[in-house]
Order: C-alpha cells, then sequence, then structure tokens
C-alpha cells in the first residue's frame, strides 16, 4: 500500500467538507459547481440560446443548490 501525503492524510482523518454550488437538473443531476451561486447560474446559462431568461429554467425544475462535497480518499 502506497503512503499518502501528510496534507492528504489530514483531509482524510478530518473529512474536509467543500461548499460549492451547482445547478441541479429536474433529473437530479448535479453541474456546473462553483463558489460562487450567481457565477454556477451564469456558467448553466451560457450554454443556453441567447435572451433566454433563469426564470425559464427555474419553472422547468432547474434550480442552484448548495452542496458540501466531502472527500473521502486521495486517488493520486
Amino acid at each position: 500500500m502506497q503512503a499518502l501525503p501528510a496534507v492528504a492524510e489530514q483531509g482524510i482523518a478530518g473529512l474536509q467538507m467543500a461548499k460549492r454550488y451547482a445547478v441541479k437538473s429536474p433529473k437530479g443531476d448535479f453541474r456546473f459547481f462553483a463558489t460562487d451561486p450567481e457565477e454556477s447560474k451564469g456558467r448553466f446559462m451560457d450554454t443556453k440560446p441567447f435572451g433566454e431568461e433563469w426564470r425559464l429554467y427555474r419553472s422547468f425544475g432547474y434550480a442552484v443548490v448548495q452542496v458540501d462535497i466531502r472527500v473521502t480518499s486521495v486517488l493520486d
């Protein structure tokens, strides 16, 4: 078994949590993770045709949500 760097061990032992915001689709997918809710929404809207508004997608069931991401293992 490969030894983990000290920083990685501290992260896993302390169960580091990262607070992020994402756009949740009506299907339950989470996309466009960012540290700011407006950035998540803006990145989502950048993928949509010109002239559409967030209200339209909100009515379809899209939402900006806060997610906590927990580090569970170090892969590399």
